[in-house]
C-alpha cells in the first residue's frame, strides 16, 4: 500500500491543541493560537538558527498540492527567512521561501540547490502559498484569498516524490531579537468568514439610526448582521429589458428582535428615539474575511487620498519604498508643512471626514477588546524630533465619539528603518464603530515632514497578532429601511422584524416636481416664492414657499390701476415655466403720491441675519420719463427716510437697487449696459451680505457690486410691495409700474449658487446644458442630497419641462435622451450612464460557461432570438418647452423588417437642444432592434459551491458586459452557443447561514458591438524624463507610418504623461520637433516643465474631455482604442449618433 496523498494533509488548526500524530517534527517554540486558528513559529535569535514545524509522516506528492496561509517573519535585522518545504531528505527538497526580503522557489537535487527568484513579495497578493506537483515538475503558486491561484514558477526534479514529508521553517541568518515569529494557517483548508461555511464571504447589514434619508450629517452605521434570520433578498435597481424604465431596488430581510431593540415603541432601545422610517442602510460583503477588520487598501498601504482625512497637509500612496518589516513597499505618505503643531493634534484619520463616525468607520462590538497596529517611518531631511501616536476612536449609534485607545508616543525613524505602534483596549459599552487615527505630538516642527504608514491592522483581540491583509469590501445594496414592522413567532415568544428597504429611486418616484424654474428656485429654500401663475380672475397669489402669507392686490388711496391674473406669456426670454403671468397697468409713474395698484406681500421685509437676496422676473415696454422710475419691488417701514429698499427701472432703462437702514444710511447701484424696457423678459436681483456693507445687483446673469462702510440692512419693514413704492403710514403711493410680473422670490441668504444659472433657467429652461448637469439639477430640484455619478454624459439637453413629473421619471428622460441608463449602484449612488459607456466595453468582464476559466451557472438559462423586442416602426419625440405644443416626432420605418415580422411600433421621448437629433435617434433604434437578437433571460450563479468565483462575481454591476456560452453534448452534433450580453438586473439571495446566490437578467450586447470608437491620441515615453524638464521624447504617435508628428500633434494640445501612475500630470504642448513619416521618436516641448519623473513606456495620452467619466470596467485601459496599434478594424463599422 502506498503512502497517503499529500493533498490529504489537512489542518485548519481549529482544535484546542495541536495534533501530535500529525505535527511530530518540531524544533523551537511552536504556539497554537486557538482564537485565530493559526500556529506561530519563533524565529531563532542566534545567527544561522533554524526552527521547524512539520511532520515526519510520509506522503505521496505525485499530482498533489499542499497550500497554507503564510505570515512571514518580520524582516528584523534583514536576514530572517520563512520557508514552506516538501522534502524527500536533507539533500532533496522543494521550497517556497522569503529569505532576506527575496521571494524564491528553490529545488535541491542530490544536495545541489538551484534558486528561481520570484516576483517581489507582496504581503497581500502572496498571502497564500502552494507547492504542487504535475508531470515531473513542482510549481510555486500564490493567492490572495486561497481560492484563485497564480503560478509564479516551476522547476523540474529527479528524485522520488512518493515518500515525502512537509514542514514550515523560520530561520535567522544573523542575530535576531526575541519575539519575532512566522505564522501558518489553513493547511489545505478553506478560508472564509461564516462560522457555518468557512468558504463564504462575510455579509454585513448595517443601519445608520442617526440620519434621515436626506440629511447632510455623517451616518453612524450599526452592524445588525448577527440579527439576520432566515432567507433575505437584495434586488438592485434594474430592468428586465434594456429599453424598459429602470425599476427601483428593494431589500427584504427578517431580523431577530427578542430583546425589543428594534421596536420603535421601546424607549429603552439603544437606538431610541431614532427607530424611524427611512433610516439609511447598506448590505456589504467582505472577501476574503480575515481577522484584520480594516479594508485591504488601509491594511496594505494602498488607500488613495480620497480614503484619508488629514487635518493638515496631504496624503497619497507612495510606492517603491524600502520594505517594512512585513514586506510592504507601499505606504500612505502623509506630508505636512513646517507650520504643523500639536495644538489640536493635527490627526490623520481613516475615512473621508475630519470628525465623527464617518460612513467608512468599521463595525465593533461594545465591551469587546480590540487592538490596532501600524508600521511607521519618515523621509530623510525632516524634523528628527518628530513623534506620533496611534489612537483608535470609538463612536456610538448617534455618531458621537465615546472613547479612545492610544498607543505610546513614538519617535519615528528615517526610511530604511520602521517602528511599529500599537494600541490595545476595550471598546466602550455603547460603541458601534471605530476609526484609526495618527496624531502629531510636537508643539512645533523644524522642517516639513513626510510620514509613511503601512501594514495597518485592527482586530478583535486583547493584544496584537501578526499582520494579515484585510478583505476587499464589496457593496451589494444601499438604500433606506422603509419601516420596522413587528411580529412574533412561536406562540408570541420569538420577536422578529420583517423589514423592507427601498433605494433612492423609489423615494424620488414619490416626489412630484414643480415647473422647472419654480423647482430650481424652491431648492434655494426661499421664505417667499410667488410664481404669479394664477388663472384669470384671481385676486390672491400663493406663496409657493409655504412660509409666509399669500400676496394680495392693494390700491392707492388716490385711486387704482389694474392688476390682471392669467395673462399669457408674450415677448422673448421666458421659457422656464408655462405661465400664465400677472399684468400690472398703472398711470404714468410720478414722484407725487397718486393712484395705482400693487401686490402686497405682507409685513416682514427681507431677512437680515444671514444676508438676503430678492429676485424678480418682469417684462415691460414702458420707459419712465426723466426724473422718475418704475418700481418693481419696494419695501419700507411705512415712512419715507427710514428703513427701506427697492428694485426699480430708471429713465435710461437700467435696473437699480438700493438698501437703506433705519438711520437713513444707504447703499445703491445699477446695472449699466442692459436696457430692460424692450418688451422682453428679464430677471433682476438684489443681494446684500450679512454685514449689510456689500450690495450686488444682477440682471440676466450679469452682476455688479458696490460696498459701503455702513451696515445698510433694513429693519421694521411694514410695507412690502410689488409694482409701486408704498409708504402707507404717510399715505404715500409713488412710481407705479406697468408691465408683466412672473416671479418674485425672497431668499434668506446672499449665497446663491449661480445667478447666471438661474437666468439661464428663466430665459431658456437651461437648454444647452449637458445631460450630467441636467441630472444633477433634477436631483437638486427634488432636494436630494445624495451623490450622482455620470459616465460620459455630455449631450446637450433641451429646455427643461418637468412640471407634474416625478423626479425618477424626469431622470429616466435624461437617460433616454442619452440612449443610456439611470440606476443605483451597490453603494447607493445614482448613476447616469450613456450609450458610449457600453461601446467602450471592448471585451467581456465575466464569462459564464462550463469550460475552465468560466463561471458556471445553474440550469435556468434559456437562449432565444427574442421577437418581443423587434421594433421596425420607431417614432422619437422631442419634449417641448413648457407651454409649447408637442411637435411631430421623427418617424423611421424599416419595411424589410415589417415584411418579415409584421409592424412593431416603438415611441420614445427625448429632450435635446438640436432638433435634428430625434431623426438620428430614431434611425439608431431601428438599426438596433429591427432584427431579432439572441437574448439570455435569467442566469443564476451559485458561488457558494465554488468559492474561487467570489472575486469574479462580487464586483458584477449593472451594465457589466458578460459572455454566456452554452455547449450542448457533442454526440447529437448540436453547435455551441456563445452570446454577448449586458447585465440589466442583479439580485442577491442569501440566508442567516452565510449562503449567497446571484441572479442576473441580461440583454443583448450585439447592438453595441462593431461600432467605430474614436481613439484618443496616445503613445509612450521613449526616453526616461526627470522632473523639471520641458522637453520629453515620445515614441511614435498614432498614424506615424503615414504622417509626420506635427500633422497629428499641434501646439495647444493637452497630453497626460504617465497615465494611470501616481506621477500622472497633464501639460500643454508648445512645439513638436520636425519628423518624417516612419519616424521612431519625437521630441515634444511643453509650455511648462514636468513636475515628476517619467519612466520609459509610461503611457502618454490626451486627457478625458470635461464631464466624461469612464466606467470602472475600462478605466484602467484608457485610452480606448480598438487594438494596441490604434487602428480601426471592426467588421461592421457604423457611426454612432
Amino acid at each position: 500500500m502506498g503512502n497517503p496523498l499529500l493533498g490529504s494533509l489537512v489542518d485548519g488548526f481549529t482544535g484546542s491543541v495541536l495534533d501530535p500524530n500529525l505535527w511530530n517534527r518540531t524544533t523551537g517554540t511552536v504556539t497554537l493560537d486557538t482564537v485565530n486558528d493559526l500556529v506561530t513559529l519563533a524565529v531563532p535569535t542566534a545567527a544561522g538558527g533554524l526552527n521547524v514545524f512539520g511532520t515526519n509522516n510520509l506522503y505521496d506528492a505525485t499530482g498533489q498540492a499542499i497550500s497554507a496561509r503564510v505570515g512571514v517573519a518580520l524582516a528584523g535585522n534583514g536576514t530572517t527567512k520563512t520557508v514552506m518545504r516538501v522534502r524527500l531528505d536533507s539533500n532533496n527538497a522543494v521550497t517556497m521561501r522569503l529569505e532576506s526580503g527575496v521571494f524564491k522557489m528553490t529545488m535541491q537535487i542530490g544536495g545541489v540547490l538551484t534558486t528561481t527568484v520570484l516576483p517581489s513579495y507582496d504581503p497581500a497578493a502572496h498571502a497564500w502559498w502552494r507547492i504542487r506537483e504535475a508531470s515531473g515538475l513542482f510549481y510555486a503558486d500564490v493567492s490572495g484569498d486561497g481560492w484563485v491561484w497564480t503560478n509564479l514558477a516551476s522547476m523540474a526534479y529527479s528524485w522520488s516524490a512518493t515518500a515525502v514529508n512537509f514542514q514550515f521553517e523560520a530561520g535567522a541568518g544573523s542575530t535576531e531579537a526575541a519575539g519575532n515569529v512566522a505564522w501558518f494557517a489553513h493547511v489545505n483548508a478553506a478560508n472564509g468568514g461564516s462560522s457555518l461555511m468557512p468558504s463564504w464571504p462575510q455579509v454585513r447589514f448595517q443601519v445608520a439610526f442617526n440620519q434621515g434619508a436626506n440629511t447632510s450629517g455623517q451616518p453612524a452605521f450599526v452592524d445588525l448582521s448577527s440579527r439576520i434570520r432566515g432567507p433575505w433578498s437584495a434586488e438592485q435597481s434594474g430592468r428586465q429589458y434594456e429599453l424598459d424604465q429602470v425599476q427601483s431596488g428593494q431589500l427584504s430581510m427578517t431580523l431577530w428582535n427578542r430583546d425589543g431593540a428594534l421596536d420603535p415603541l421601546n424607549t429603552a432601545s439603544p437606538y431610541s428615539p431614532n427607530l424611524l422610517p427611512m433610516r439609511p442602510c447598506r448590505l456589504q460583503a467582505v472577501w476574503p474575511p480575515t481577522r484584520n477588520l480594516l479594508p485591504a487598501p488601509y491594511a496594505n498601504g494602498t488607500a488613495t487620498a480620497a480614503q484619508w482625512a488629514p487635518f493638515t497637509g496631504t496624503v497619497a500612496p507612495a510606492t517603491g519604498l524600502a520594505p517594512a518589516p512585513t514586506g510592504h513597499t507601499t505606504a500612505a505618505a502623509w506630508q505636512f508643512p513646517i507650520t504643523a503643531s500639536s495644538a489640536n493634534g493635527l490627526p490623520l484619520l481613516t475615512g473621508t471626514t475630519a470628525s465623527g463616525a464617518d460612513a467608512t468607520a468599521f463595525p465593533v462590538t461594545g465591551g469587546a477588546s480590540y487592538s490596532a497596529s501600524a508600521w511607521l517611518s519618515r523621509s530623510a531631511g525632516g524634523d528628527p524630533t518628530i513623534t506620533l501616536h496611534l489612537t483608535t476612536l470609538y463612536y456610538d449609534a448617534t455618531g458621537a465619539q465615546v472613547g479612545t485607545t492610544a498607543s505610546a508616543v513614538t519617535t519615528i525613524p528615517v526610511l530604511g528603518t520602521w517602528v511599529q505602534v500599537t494600541a490595545s483596549g476595550t471598546a466602550p459599552a455603547t460603541a458601534v464603530s471605530a476609526r484609526i487615527s495618527f496624531w502629531l505630538n510636537n508643539t512645533a516642527t523644524t522642517a516639513a515632514n513626510t510620514f509613511y504608514i503601512t501594514a495597518l491592522q485592527f482586530e478583535q483581540a486583547a493584544a496584537i497578532t501578526p499582520w494579515t491583509s484585510g478583505g476587499t469590501l464589496y457593496p451589494l445594496w444601499a438604500g433606506f429601511v422603509e419601516r420596522w414592522p413587528q411580529q412574533w413567532d412561536m406562540s408570541g415568544t420569538y420577536g422578529l422584524v420583517d423589514i423592507t428597504c427601498i433605494d433612492a429611486l423609489a423615494a424620488l418616484a414619490q416626489f412630484t416636481l414643480q415647473p422647472s424654474l419654480s423647482a430650481q428656485l424652491l431648492s434655494l429654500k426661499p421664505i417667499r416664492l410667488f410664481p404669479f401663475d394664477e388663472p384669470q380672475g384671481s385676486t390672491t397669489f400663493r406663496n409657493a414657499a409655504g412660509k409666509r402669507s399669500n400676496a394680495t392686490i392693494g390700491h392707492s388711496t388716490y385711486g387704482s390701476g389694474t392688476i390682471t391674473a392669467g395673462t399669457s406669456i408674450t415677448g422673448a426670454g421666458f421659457v422656464g415655466a408655462a405661465g400664465p403671468v400677472v399684468t400690472i397697468a398703472n398711470p404714468a409713474p410720478s414722484n407725487t403720491s397718486g393712484p395705482g395698484s400693487f401686490l402686497s406681500l405682507g409685513p416682514g421685509g427681507p431677512s437680515t441675519p444671514n444676508g438676503w437676496s430678492r429676485i424678480i422676473c418682469f417684462r415691460t415696454t414702458t420707459v419712465p420719463a426723466v426724473g422718475v422710475s418704475l418700481t418693481l419691488w419696494s419695501w419700507s417701514t411705512g415712512f419715507a427716510g427710514q428703513s427701506q429698499g427697492s428694485i426699480y427701472i430708471d429713465s435710461s432703462q437700467h435696473v437699480n437697487v438700493i438698501s437703506q437702514n433705519a438711520a437713513g444710511q444707504s447703499v445703491a447701484t445699477f446695472a449699466p449696459g442692459i436696457s430692460v424696457c424692450d418688451g422682453n423678459w428679464h430677471m433682476a436681483a438684489i443681494i446684500l451680505t450679512p454685514d449689510g456693507k456689500t450690495l450686488n445687483i444682477n440682471v440676466d446673469g450679469a452682476g455688479f457690486v458696490v460696498t459701503t462702510a455702513n451696515n445698510c440692512n433694513p429693519s421694521g419693514i411694514r410695507d412690502d410691495t410689488i409694482g409701486m413704492a408704498v409708504y402707507s403710514w404717510q399715505k404715500g403711493y409713488y412710481l407705479g409700474y406697468s408691465g408683466d410680473i412672473a416671479y418674485a422670490v425672497d431668499v434668506p441668504t446672499n449665497n446663491i449658487p449661480s445667478f447666471p444659472d438661474l437666468a439661464s433657467g428663466f430665459s431658456s429652461g437651461w437648454a444647452g446644458e449637458t445631460s450630467a448637469a441636467r441630472a444633477q439639477r433634477l436631483l437638486t430640484m427634488a432636494g436630494y442630497l445624495g451623490s450622482l455619478t455620470t459616465l460620459g454624459a455630455t449631450s446637450k439637453m433641451g429646455g427643461a419641462n418637468v412640471a407634474g413629473v416625478d423626479a425618477m421619471s424626469a431622470l429616466q428622460l435624461v437617460g433616454d435622451t442619452e440612449a443610456g441608463q439611470v440606476y443605483i449602484d451597490g453603494t447607493g449612488t445614482i448613476t447616469l450612464a450613456t450609450r458610449a459607456w457600453r461601446y467602450v466595453q471592448n471585451t467581456p468582464v465575466v464569462s459564464f460557461g462550463e469550460s475552465a476559466g468560466e463561471v458556471p451557472y445553474l440550469g435556468d438559462v434559456e437562449v432565444e432570438s427574442d421577437n418581443t423586442h423587434i421594433y421596425n416602426d420607431v417614432t422619437v419625440l422631442n419634449q417641448p418647452l413648457p407651454g409649447a405644443a408637442q411637435q411631430p416626432g421623427a418617424h423611421i420605418p424599416d419595411t424589410a423588417s415589417q415584411a418579415a415580422y409584421l409592424p412593431r411600433s416603438l415611441q420614445r421621448t427625448i429632450n435635446v437642444q438640436d432638433s435634428t437629433v430625434p431623426q438620428s435617434a430614431a434611425q439608431y433604434l431601428v438599426s438596433q432592434y429591427a432584427q431579432p437578437l439572441a437574448r439570455v433571460g435569467t442566469l443564476t450563479v451559485d458561488p457558494a459551491s465554488n468559492p474561487a468565483l467570489w472575486p469574479t462575481v462580487l464586483p458584477i454591476a449593472f451594465g457589466t458586459r458578460a459572455q454566456v456560452s452554452r455547449r450542448p453534448p457533442a454526440g447529437p452534433g448540436a453547435a455551441s452557443i456563445t452570446v454577448q450580453q449586458f447585465v440589466e438586473s442583479i439580485t442577491w439571495n442569501g440566508d442567516d447561514k452565510g449562503n449567497l446566490k446571484l441572479s442576473l437578467e441580461l440583454s443583448p450586447a450585439a447592438p453595441y458591438l462593431g461600432w467605430w470608437v474614436v481613439s484618443s491620441l496616445h503613445t509612450t515615453v521613449a526616453v526616461a524624463s526627470t522632473a523639471g524638464t520641458a522637453t520629453v521624447t515620445l515614441s511614435p504617435l498614432t498614424g506615424s507610418a503615414s504622417n509626420p508628428a506635427k500633422a497629428v500633434l499641434t501646439p495647444g494640445t493637452q497630453l497626460t504623461l504617465g497615465y494611470g501612475t501616481a506621477n500622472a500630470e497633464t501639460l500643454t504642448v508648445q512645439s513638436v520637433a520636425t519628423t518624417s513619416p516612419g519616424y521612431t521618436s519625437v521630441a515634444v516641448t511643453f509650455t511648462a516643465s514636468t513636475a515628476h519623473n517619467h519612466a520609459i513606456n509610461e503611457v502618454v495620452c490626451q486627457p478625458l474631455p470635461g464631464g466624461y467619466v469612464l466606467p470602472a470596467a475600462v478605466q484602467a485601459a484608457f485610452p480606448a482604442s480598438l487594438d494596441a496599434a490604434a487602428t480601426l478594424s471592426a467588421t461592421t463599422p457604423r457611426v454612432a449618433y
